[in-house]
């Protein structure tokens, strides 16, 4: 899968990524230990489950009430717990150590793909947008982000690639990972049977059809965890009513938020999303803006709180970004990749403050 790399074509995207974890962790210093300041939010859930395991019932705390970790799914906390068991470092260092280490491989696999299936042109803006961006904030920290985006980049390079056993390997995990890992393969399914209408290659369809139905064994091993655990199959969905999600058509969520003027930065992130995924498929980038329209469209139906992540935090959306810029002048991309590097410096800040300006 990756003859003939050349390593120094990857010197200054690994610096860019040194430099990038640097000035992440020197900002977290401001506040208190790295590891402790950077965990916001989803993290201590994370990182609660790596060390305690799934609750059998729901929190009773005032802060906390009907709320349980079972949206969480398992992948990455027991990855945080196995790194704890070979280091034996605080829970939270090793997480973050986990995810900051996992990042030079995320690079290293995004711009592969982007090069050898994209044609992107010049990887160092790819490294500069997947690396200093403000979107890139949940890549160094304590979240799935880049385990996510390596297994979803995995799962392109298998499909363009026609190697369905691989990906079924692939697929199990990522539907571990998060809910939307399952639909993740169904994109890369649908696309291969497209393929294969398209070139009437008929005698391939079932084949391509199989990691769909390995990803759903990943999903349907974790609701027999819990109806086991918690008596209820899907208490991964069921609760999140606890965080006020509700499932909604698309649009509605965009309405309620523009007619009580809140959430409008899920707002204005939904419109850039549409916006960059509209341009990916006239571009030719199918497979990878079917990903994020599928994952966009499973996002916004339960709101638009935190849409930035769901479709910026993907290194998909990062190589579709970069191929825009491409097209762009010289200037205009100074100044883009100059606002996303100050903008990210500020994300971090308040991110570490622990404001919700942009979240």
């Amino acid at each position: 899968m990756f003859n003939n790399i050349k390593i120094k074509n990857f010197l200054i995207p690994i610096a860019i990524c040194i430099l990038s974890l640097f000035i992440f962790d020197a900002e977290a210093i401001l506040f208190s230990n790295p590891s402790q300041a950077s965990c916001k939010w989803d993290c201590h859930w994370y990182i609660h489950i790596a060390q305690f395991g799934y609750e059998k019932d729901t929190y009773l705390y005032y802060n906390k009430f009907g709320m349980a970790g079972w949206p969480f799914f398992p992948a990455y906390p027991m990855l945080v717990r196995f790194v704890h068991y070979i280091i034996g470092y605080d829970y939270y260092e090793c997480g973050l150590i986990l995810n900051q280490a996992l990042l030079f491989f995320l690079m290293f696999i995004t711009l592969f793909y982007a090069k050898k299936f994209c044609e992107i042109k010049n990887e160092v803006i790819l490294a500069f947008i997947l690396l200093m961006s403000p979107f890139s904030v949940w890549y160094k920290m304590q979240y799935t982000e880049c385990l996510y985006g390596i297994l979803v980049i995995l799962a392109c390079i298998f499909t363009k690639e026609k190697k369905y056993i691989s990906l079924s390997v692939v697929a199990f995990f990522l539907s571990l990972t998060r809910p939307t890992g399952v639909f993740v393969v169904l994109s890369c399914s649908l696309y291969l049977i497209y393929t294969c209408l398209k070139n009437k290659e008929y005698e391939n369809i079932i084949n391509y059809a199989f990691p769909t139905v390995v990803g759903s064994l990943g999903v349907s091993s974790y609701m027999l965890f819990l109806y086991k655990t918690a008596g209820d199959a899907l208490a991964f969905s069921h609760i999140e009513i606890s965080w006020g999600k509700h499932l909604k058509f698309p649009g509605a969520w965009i309405v309620k938020a523009i007619v009580h003027l809140k959430k409008i930065n899920g707002v204005i992130s939904s419109f850039i999303d549409i916006f960059f995924i509209r341009y990916g498929f006239k571009n030719n980038l199918h497979l990878e803006s079917l990903i994020l329209l599928i994952t966009f469209l499973l996002a916004i139906s339960g709101g638009v709180e935190s849409m930035h992540r769901y479709i910026m935090g993907n290194p998909l959306f990062s190589i579709i970004l970069c191929i825009f810029l491409n097209d762009k002048s010289k200037m205009f991309r100074k100044i883009t990749l100059s606002l996303l590097f100050l903008t990210g410096v500020l994300v971090n800040y308040f991110w570490f403050y622990g404001a919700k300006y942009f979240y």
